[in-house]
């Protein structure tokens, strides 16, 4: 009996080991069902991947925004005025209106003044000055439009626009061939710090500087003496 079961033991075995394989094995509908299965994820992947990334790169760039409306009006607390000389609070361009913020606000992070998407003609600064010389000039597009010389009575207030996604043109829209996010709009910055995301000022208006009605110039809303210099 012994010799029998010592025989017996390795069939047994060996039908065992058989029937794992065979139930480890797919079959062509299981296998297309599979195939079918990951095509179908790689396309919502496809479609829907690159629609949030873009929206982690504007919510990105809209904290950006905000942390230089905020050093301006908060510690740098005057406007920067119109002229060339930074050391005197004074710029004709963005890169002046960054050396500006870096001398006198602390604000002198490089990538704030970009955005990560855009194809740059150089790379982008870890600092905006580095020893004394200003990085952010030459490389372009930079990020934002900015006021100049705006209102000294009204720069900090909640309806005054202080900066915003460059490509906005004076009727309200914002220019696809200039604005990085196309179809979706800007950020528009106000004086008190909280940021915006528009479509277009004829959707959801600024207000006048003069008397507070609704308007699609941004001219309008900060005043006839108040210049923007373009991030371009």
């Amino acid at each position: 009996m012994a010799g029998k079961n010592q025989h017996l033991f390795p069939i047994q075995i060996m039908k065992h080991t058989t029937s794992l394989k065979q139930n480890r094995a797919f079959t062509l509908v299981e296998l297309l069902a599979v195939i079918t299965i990951l095509g179908i994820l790689m396309t919502v992947m496809a479609t829907q991947v690159p629609g949030a990334l873009k929206t982690a790169r504007m919510n990105a760039s809209a904290q950006n925004l905000r942390s230089i409306v905020v050093a301006y009006t908060s510690v740098f607390e005057k406007p920067i005025t119109e002229g060339g000389d930074p050391e005197k609070g004074q710029a004709n361009d963005i890169a002046g209106v960054a050396e500006v913020l870096a001398r006198y606000a602390e604000l002198n992070k490089g990538d704030v003044w970009f955005i990560g998407s855009d194809t740059l003609s150089g790379e982008v600064p870890e600092k905006v000055l580095l020893q004394g010389a200003n990085q952010v000039r030459g490389v372009k597009p930079q990020a934002w439009d900015a006021v100049i010389n705006p209102s000294r009575k009204n720069f900090r207030d909640s309806s005054y626009p202080l900066m915003w996604t460059r490509g906005l043109s004076l009727e309200g829209k914002w220019d696809p061939s200039t604005s990085p996010w196309g179809e979706r709009g800007g950020h528009i910055a106000f004086g008190d710090g909280h940021v915006d995301l528009r479509l277009n000022l004829k959707l959801k208006p600024l207000s006048k500087l003069e008397d507070g009605t609704d308007t699609a110039s941004y001219q309008d809303a900060i005043g006839t003496n108040a210049r923007v210099v373009k991030g371009d």
